[in-house]
């Protein structure tokens, strides 16, 4: 959003608020057919990008201004604690309570973060080294045959 904004004057060469919406109706429900339920959680922005938060928040409420003017989706600001609230109010669906650490993080097609967000970290340091112990014991293993 810092680079392509919406540009949603109509006399302007570069007016695009057909193509955004498009866009952003496309992609939510792409993701919305993974989901159980019809809240979705869309987080903005990547590492490192929040350069300039007035034009992203702009381009944002620009977004969700034509997005909903559409009709097609809602969007709204929200914050994880509604999003749960909503998803728990739903009576539709059933929850699976998840008793491991992992929660994966998905950063692009084929791209997956396991144990990025964790509550023990002092535990995945010691799996890691000793695997990594492991690994260096197996290799000298292999050398002396």
């Amino acid at each position: 959003y810092d680079t392509i904004g919406i540009q949603d004057n109509p006399q302007r060469h570069d007016y695009n608020v057909e193509s955004w919406i498009e866009f952003v109706v496309s992609h939510a429900t792409q993701q919305a057919a993974e989901y159980k339920s019809n809240h979705i959680l869309w987080t903005c922005g990547f590492d490192f990008t929040y350069k300039n938060a007035d034009t992203w928040y702009h381009n944002i409420d620009l977004i969700m201004h034509y997005v909903n003017q559409d009709g097609r989706i809602h969007l709204l600001y929200s914050s994880p604690a509604n999003y749960v609230d909503a998803k728990n109010r739903d009576e539709t669906v059933s929850w699976k309570v998840r008793e491991d650490d992992l929660m994966p993080l998905h950063e692009r097609e084929h791209v997956y973060w396991t144990g990025y967000f964790t509550s023990r970290p002092a535990f995945k340091r010691l799996v890691r080294t000793t695997s990594n112990l492991l690994s260096s014991a197996r290799q000298i293993e292999f050398l002396t045959r």
